[in-house]
């Protein structure tokens, strides 16, 4: 065999190598992306992308995974007040959205200790369960990763000084807490929410997701 020969013989050995490497990591890869498949709405909400693009439970995240078991990088830690966000379909309409099913989206904060621009940092607040409502239609389905990652940047509750005491009160993102009322009601229908709460969560950053 020639030494040119032997040379080719390397490489080819080297490419088969790395190009084995590939296919093991594409297959742990779509290994791990398989545990945690979406498999409907009740599992969606419990699921968050990292910034490789692979998803995983955002409550591992939070407690358990600080980095992501896909590409290692580490997430960014969660502020301001958190808690469990939910959300399940419920068969009834929305007004203004007939054809449609309604979504509660359910916000559970447990009791918690105020921070710096809360009305007395370093004291006690009280917790509560927080529902609102959207259609479970096209402009929702968008909305929703936008609404959890404003939940997750403590954009979405605040603490108010009470006379018994802090409590957590709704923040800057509007939530319908009502099907219905209209407008004025902080309920359907209202033809403007969805333009108003998209621009809202644009101005802090939370841009609308590309179509696929």
């Amino acid at each position: 065999m020639s030494s040119v020969d032997s040379v080719n013989d390397t490489i080819d050995q080297l490419l088969r190598s790395e190009e084995d490497e590939r296919r093991a990591e594409g297959a742990r890869r779509y290994k791990l992306a398989a545990q945690f498949k979406d498999t409907g709405l009740a599992v969606e909400k419990r699921m968050r992308k990292t910034k490789c693009g692979a998803t995983l439970c955002s409550k591992c995240l939070d407690t358990v995974h600080i980095h992501c078991r896909v590409c290692h990088e580490t997430e960014p830690t969660p502020r301001g007040i958190q808690g469990e966000m939910s959300y399940s379909r419920l068969h009834i309409s929305v007004p203004g959205y007939k054809k449609d099913y309604a979504i509660k989206v359910t916000y559970c904060i447990p009791d918690g200790i105020q921070e710096d621009g809360h009305p007395s940092p370093g004291m006690p607040f009280q917790g509560g369960v927080f529902e609102a409502y959207l259609p479970d239609c096209d402009k929702t389905r968008k909305l929703l990763p936008r609404l959890e990652k404003a939940f997750r940047q403590g954009l979405t509750f605040t603490v108010t000084e009470k006379e018994t005491g802090g409590r957590v009160a709704w923040d800057c993102i509007p939530h319908k807490t009502s099907l219905h009322g209209g407008k004025s009601g902080n309920g359907y229908p209202d033809s403007t929410y969805f333009t108003r709460l998209s621009e809202v969560l644009t101005s802090y950053g939370i841009e609308a997701l590309p179509d696929k």
